[in-house]
C-alpha cells in the first residue's frame, strides 16, 4: 500500500505519475491489456478537492475533461453508465436515485454512515466487456465537511486517473454545497494503480527525471 497526500486534484494526479515512474513502489504486471507497472491500493487523500487547478496542465486527453462537469449533474455519453447507476440504480422494478437517497439520510442523520453510493453492478459487470472501474463512494459528514471515499478496482493512470478523480471530486463538491456544508477531503483507493509500458515514454517526457 502506497499513500499520497495533494493539495489538489492536480497535484494528487502528478505526484502518482511520478511515484509510478520513479518511486519504487511498483511491480511490474503482464496484464491482458498490455505489461503495466502498478502499485496496489494506492491511497490518495485529496484535502482541497474544490481548489483549481483541477486537471493538470500535463494531462493528454482533453477529451475526457467534459466528462468531469457532467457527472455531478447531468448524463452525457462519457458517464452515461457511471451517472445511471447513481441516479437510476435499477432495483427489480423500483429505480433509487441514490444520490438523493446519500442527501436524505446526511440530512435526517448528519453522524450517519450509511451514505454510501453503489457503482459495480454483480449482475452485468462480471461478464461486461467494460466493466465498471469505480465500485462504491461513501459520504459522511465530519467537523462541518463533508468527506468522500471512492474505492476502484482498476485504473488506469495516464489516460484515465485525472478525470476520474476530478469528475468524482467535482460531485464531491455538488453534494457538499446541497448540503450547505464545506467540502472536505477527498479519499481515492485504487486497488489497482496502473501505467501501461507503452505510455512510459510520454510519461517520462511529460514528468522527467528531477
Amino acid at each position: 500500500m502506497k499513500c499520497i497526500k495533494a493539495t489538489t486534484c492536480s497535484d494528487a494526479w502528478e505526484t502518482s505519475i511520478v511515484e509510478l515512474l520513479y518511486g519504487g513502489s511498483t511491480y511490474y504486471y503482464a496484464s491482458t491489456e498490455g505489461p503495466c507497472h502498478e502499485i496496489s491500493d494506492l491511497v490518495i487523500e485529496v484535502n482541497n478537492p474544490d481548489r483549481e487547478p483541477r486537471m493538470s496542465s500535463k494531462y493528454s486527453f482533453a477529451q475526457l475533461t467534459p466528462a468531469v462537469a457532467s457527472l455531478p449533474s447531468q448524463s452525457s455519453r462519457n458517464v452515461d453508465t457511471i451517472y445511471r447507476r447513481l441516479h437510476s440504480w435499477i432495483n427489480g422494478r423500483e429505480r433509487i436515485d441514490q444520490v438523493e437517497l446519500a442527501l436524505w439520510q446526511l440530512k435526517r442523520d448528519p453522524t450517519s454512515r450509511r451514505a454510501v453510493l453503489s457503482i459495480w453492478d454483480a449482475r452485468r459487470d462480471p461478464s461486461s466487456d467494460h466493466p465498471m472501474t469505480p465500485l462504491s463512494m461513501s459520504v459522511r459528514v465530519k467537523s462541518n465537511r463533508l468527506v468522500s471515499s471512492l474505492v476502484t478496482r482498476s485504473n488506469d493512470a495516464w489516460v484515465a486517473a485525472a478525470a476520474d478523480i476530478a469528475a468524482f471530486a467535482a460531485l464531491h463538491c455538488d453534494l457538499a454545497a446541497r448540503l450547505s456544508l464545506e467540502p472536505g477531503a477527498l479519499v481515492y483507493h485504487a486497488i489497482s494503480y496502473h501505467l501501461y509500458e507503452f505510455d512510459v515514454p510520454a510519461a517520462r517526457r511529460a514528468f522527467p527525471r528531477e
